[in-house]
């Protein structure tokens, strides 16, 4: 059986320092070339080439070098080039169902309280298993209290770290929602108090919870957040209120201006070509309004921490895709580490 695999060819994610003068070449660093075709070696074993090494942190320090093995049950994780996405339409999507029909997952026992503890229940919609950027609905509504009825709610939630949102309106609402931007998993967890006790109480320990996972559905799936050490604030949003780096996403015909100055063009900011905030929707392929050959810029991130999030759902074969992320403006918050993630239908290869 031929075996397909992706090469990632990794330049290196350093820290980057940008000054406020967007008429200045600000840094630009090759995140990694997506290579759609090659086999397995002979050992049975595909090999990233160039992968930067990471700290225990997952961040990638300036200067680090090294390889990283590729396993070979990674394979059929790219289309079979006889199965060409720029002439195979895609399937009609489904109709929305909209939120009335929305499907409601239960954490906790609906049924009954026992005894003199509250018995909270946890509710999400749509599910959990999603793709990144849904919001999720939270429901307490259904706990039962002991005595009389609920007093209070108290969410609290653990997210990937480089998903910086909050639960709106706050931790206290019965109802709350949150944004699941990146992918990873959530876990959502509940206290309530009735009239007498809290479910938390030591007697009680009662508290439900509910896993989300947060998975990719595309071919290529490209997530860069950032770090930014002088931002102390990174839950907050509006404008200036962090830095602003940028995800970008070529075509191997893109040519752009040379920007390190090699006498070669690199291929950025080419139009249509790159794939980035001024071009998020780029026709790269075949004319087929429904052919999957284009990529899609899913979501651009202007005040800090990201994500900024680029998909391709049907790379042509043989076509050789590269990332790179540039640090358009510090907005004085000073320099920053940029963080590249890269999923292959769901299953993270960088």
């Amino acid at each position: 059986m031929k075996t397909s695999s992706l090469v990632l060819v990794l330049a290196g994610l350093v820290a980057l320092a940008a000054c406020d003068r967007h008429d200045q070449v600000l840094p630009f660093v090759t995140a990694g070339d997506v290579v759609a075709a090659g086999n397995v070696a002979a050992d049975g074993v595909a090999t990233l080439d160039g992968v930067a090494t990471t700290d225990a942190a997952g961040d990638v320090p300036a200067g680090a070098d090294g390889v990283t093995d590729l396993p070979a049950e990674w394979g059929d994780v790219l289309p079979d080039p006889a199965s060409d996405p720029a002439t195979d339409p895609a399937p009609d999507p489904a109709p929305d169902p909209g939120p009335e029909a929305a499907a409601w997952e239960v954490a906790g026992d609906p049924g009954h309280a026992e005894g003199t503890c509250p018995q909270p229940v946890v509710a999400v919609a749509p599910g959990t298993e999603v793709v990144p950027l849904t919001v999720i609905s939270l429901s307490g509504d259904a706990s039962l209290p002991a005595t009389g009825a609920i007093q209070s709610f108290h969410w609290t939630l653990e997210q990937p770290p480089q998903n910086k949102f909050n639960l709106a309106p706050d931790e206290s609402a019965p109802d709350p929602t949150h944004p699941e931007n990146v992918a990873g998993e959530y876990t959502y967890c509940l206290d309530v108090c009735d009239e007498q006790a809290c479910s938390n109480d030591a007697k009680c320990q009662t508290a439900a919870c509910r896993k989300v996972s947060v998975i990719p559905n595309t071919a290529i799936y490209v997530e860069l957040t950032w770090d930014t050490p002088g931002d102390l604030a990174p839950f907050d949003q509006g404008a200036n209120a962090g830095s602003d780096m940028d995800l970008h996403f070529t075509h191997p015909f893109a040519t752009g201006p040379d920007i390190d100055g090699d006498g070669k063009p690199d291929g950025w900011f080419d139009i249509p070509y790159d794939c980035f905030w001024f071009n998020p929707h780029p026709d790269w392929e075949s004319m087929n309004p429904k052919a999957l050959d284009d990529p899609d810029m899913k979501r651009d991130d202007t005040d800090g921490w990201g994500p900024e999030i680029v998909s391709l759902d049907g790379p042509v074969s043989g076509r050789v895709y590269r990332i790179g992320v540039h640090y358009w403006d510090d907005h004085a918050w000073g320099f920053s580490y940029a963080r590249v993630r890269v999923l292959i239908w769901g299953q993270l290869v960088l």
